[in-house]
């Protein structure tokens, strides 16, 4: 025990008295024991486990002791413990206190060939689980994104053929109009070939105005004008 806790054993508040059964320190290395404070005075005092679970737990670690331990009727000795992990509780007769977040840290060596460090044991445990966790997560993601693949290729097969649906209906189309034609249709400037005023022209007189102006104006073929055909005639006789 440090010399300046040691002097302030008196007033240290504990955790025995006279009616305690005979117990050992929880500490697995450490040899104090305690058998009746007025039978067998002793240079150190005890405290039980603290209430609060996370701090308990490690108490726990440091003690060595079981994950599981029933630390009801455990308690500590204070040469684990140094003079600045108590509080000072003014009263008439003034008490040093263990503070609530202490925990015992002096005066611990885990021997060789111990217990092992179930901590540690339970700690490799659980990662071992978020490891096959995580496994099955990714066979499943791997699954999903095979699944999407599929998708996706069958969606570009069909994108494929639309794009070649066009194509084939611009391959019937080409079979009935000339390309100034087409042209005209797509709403593009257009400068009328001698095919297609010789065509125009043709069409003109073989029918009659009152024809071709309704298929030209009523059914949309795509036709020259009347005033277009007539000047390329005038350039012609």
């Amino acid at each position: 025990m440090s010399e300046g806790l040691a002097h302030s054993l008196a007033l240290i508040s504990c955790s025995t008295n006279e009616w305690t059964v005979p117990f050992k320190c929880a500490v697995s290395t450490c040899p104090n024991t305690y058998t009746n404070a007025e039978i067998c005075p002793t240079s150190y005092k005890f405290h039980n486990f603290p209430k609060n679970k996370e701090i308990c737990n490690q108490w726990i670690n440091k003690c060595d002791l079981e994950k599981a331990a029933d630390v009801e009727k455990l308690k500590v000795c204070t040469e684990h413990f140094s003079h600045s992990d108590y509080v000072k509780v003014e009263g008439v007769v003034p008490q040093l206190k263990l503070h609530q977040y202490s925990v015992p840290h002096k005066n611990i060596v885990i021997e060789n060939g111990s217990k092992p460090n179930t901590a540690l044991i339970n700690q490799f445990d659980a990662l071992n689980s978020e490891i096959e966790e995580l496994k099955l997560k990714i066979y499943k993601t791997n699954r999903m994104l095979l699944a999407k693949k599929h998708k996706l290729s069958v969606i570009k097969s069909k994108i494929s053929h639309l794009m070649q649906k066009p194509n084939r209906e611009l391959s019937t189309i080409t079979k009935i109009f000339s390309a100034t034609q087409i042209n005209y249709l797509r709403g593009r400037k257009t400068f009328w070939s001698d095919d297609d005023l010789a065509m125009a022209f043709t069409l003109r007189h073989v029918g009659s105005k009152k024809l071709y102006l309704y298929l030209r104006n009523t059914l949309n073929m795509p036709l020259p004008a009347l005033s277009c055909v007539q000047k390329w005639m005038a350039k012609r006789c």
